[in-house]
């Protein structure tokens, strides 16, 4: 039984209880419910489209002792579990109140100009700076929900309206992040890259609903895709940032080496001192860089949504051929994506010791270190040859 099942196994067997509420085995305690929530959704539908509606990949998800799965008892379960996201049926006791849409509950709130995001601390009620990563993911796993709904024989894991619910909640997702929340609030880029490539993929799976958008679901897909795309290039006008993402993000160490800050922080000899987050302003300013904005974590979950949205690059093109051109003011590949990524892994590679250890750098001590905790090594593991080692030794010890 491959590692997906097992994980979906554990998820559909969990009772008739929501998977992520407080008091369930998610084992959630406050925090991170919004996109955990998302997640779980994600990975149903993932399993749903790579199962294909086989009778025998239901019957390993029965547990011994429990109801037998079956296609309907999975479709309910995924509705269920949906409606629990979307904020239709409340209760979650993380929360001070219910989360409906409409009454803007605590996990997902509507901003003052009408924009949905999702909330890292549930009973925080004013913006927290992690909520702009907490809106990303959630963003990237309303893109999976959609992608991977229908399966290759054409069975709907969720119902249209619920399906159109997600459609409307991830629009508005990207609408915050690029209009309503400030730019980086962590200074982190790889919560940048999470938006950059949510966006991405929201125009890649907007192109798949002809019964949502007609006939100009293409035009609007590929429209999505360029927004996205210029956000990270050039600067998208009428946003947060107009100058583009990887134009304030890149840094370059005294080697010659580029790669994208997290958690770069200067001291200006001010009085009192003046924190900047940028090392052309520290440089200017005659700062002294306290960290050095590398992270083996962060900076591989960096890696790794660039890898991701290279891949979405591809398939937009695939898709979209005839669309996805400058000539019409849409364009479903960035030049400078794949070089920015491989600049980033040749940074990595600098970093390796003789004994192919690496610095941790910024918050080295937040990785888990544990197989579930391996969405970093992705990216890794895709410019490994790049690294010039292997995989395990690239990296921490995982255990």
């Amino acid at each position: 039984m491959n590692q997906l099942t097992l994980q979906v196994k554990s998820i559909v067997n969990n009772g008739t209880q929501p998977i992520l509420s407080c008091a369930g085995n998610g084992g959630y305690t406050g925090d991170d419910v919004a996109n955990g929530e998302w997640g779980t959704v994600a990975l149903l539908a993932f399993w749903w489209y790579q199962n294909n509606g086989s009778a025998a990949g239901f019957n390993a998800l029965t547990q011994s002792g429990k109801p037998a799965i079956t296609a309907a008892s999975y479709q309910t379960f995924a509705q269920n579990e949906i409606n629990y996201a979307l904020g239709v049926t409340g209760g979650n006791p993380c929360d001070l109140s219910d989360r409906g849409q409409a009454t803007g509950g605590s996990s997902y709130l509507l901003s003052a100009n009408g924009y949905l995001y999702s909330k890292y601390l549930p009973t925080e009620t004013v913006v927290g700076e992690a909520d702009y990563e907490e809106t990303a993911l959630s963003l990237i796993y309303k893109d999976m929900i959609y992608q991977y709904n229908t399966t290759p024989g054409g069975a709907s894991l969720l119902t249209s309206s619920q399906l159109a619910s997600v459609m409307t909640s991830a629009q508005s997702n990207w609408s915050w992040l690029t209009i309503d929340s400030v730019f980086d609030p962590e200074h982190t880029a790889n919560q940048v890259m999470q938006a950059v490539l949510g966006g991405y993929w929201l125009g890649y799976v907007m192109g798949l609903d002809t019964a949502q958008f007609g006939a100009s679901s293409q035009n609007m897909a590929t429209a999505q895709m360029s927004q996205a795309l210029d956000y990270y290039d050039g600067g998208l006008a009428n946003s947060n940032q107009t100058t583009g993402f990887r134009q304030i993000e890149i840094a370059t160490n005294p080697q010659g080496y580029k790669y994208f800050t997290e958690h770069f922080l200067c001291m200006l000899p001010t009085t009192p001192t003046t924190r900047v987050y940028d090392q052309a302003s520290c440089t200017a300013g005659n700062g002294k860089a306290q960290l050095d904005g590398f992270d083996t974590h962060y900076s591989g979950l960096q890696l790794t949504h660039m890898v991701q949205l290279i891949y979405m690059m591809n398939q937009g093109q695939a898709k979209y051929p005839n669309l996805c051109s400058t000539n019409n003011g849409s364009s479903c590949i960035d030049s400078n994506v794949y070089p920015d990524a491989l600049a980033e892994a040749e940074y990595s590679r600098d970093r390796l010791s003789q004994a192919g250890t690496m610095h941790g750098g910024s918050r080295h001590n937040e990785m888990g270190s544990t197989s579930t905790d391996m969405t970093f090594s992705a990216g890794y593991n895709y410019f490994g040859q790049i690294l010039g080692a292997d995989f395990g030794r690239s990296l921490e010890a995982i255990s």
